[in-house]
């Protein structure tokens, strides 16, 4: 598990965080999309759902594992907060989520 602070919320998936990640071979970003949930994208429900993460995780420590990779410059992982994976805390979004979360590939370096 890696520590980063969140800067920002770009959607109800994608964080902004501080310092870049990287990967093993030499990719960095500074954009995380958290799996294990599926937040709307648009309408009054995507509103929101950028609100309660704003309120929650902005400027808040998180901690990152990454699940599979990165894919159109965000580093797909599991987001820790509090000790909590998030999707735990948006559970009313998990059932529309394809992503699955039983397998992690943690590494050293990111």
């Amino acid at each position: 598990m890696e520590t980063f602070k969140v800067r920002g919320i770009i959607d109800g998936n994608t964080l902004e965080v501080s310092p870049n990640w990287k990967l093993e071979d030499g990719t960095t970003g500074d954009l995380v999309q958290a799996i294990g949930y599926d937040a709307p994208k648009t309408g009054k429900r995507a509103i929101a759902i950028e609100q309660k993460l704003s309120i929650m995780l902005q400027n808040k420590t998180v901690h990152l594992v990454k699940h599979s990779g990165e894919q159109n410059g965000r580093l797909l992982c599991e987001v820790y907060f509090n000790g909590s994976n998030l999707a735990d805390y948006l559970k009313e979004y998990r059932e529309h989520s394809n992503t699955p979360m039983d397998e992690p590939q943690e590494q050293d370096g990111f």
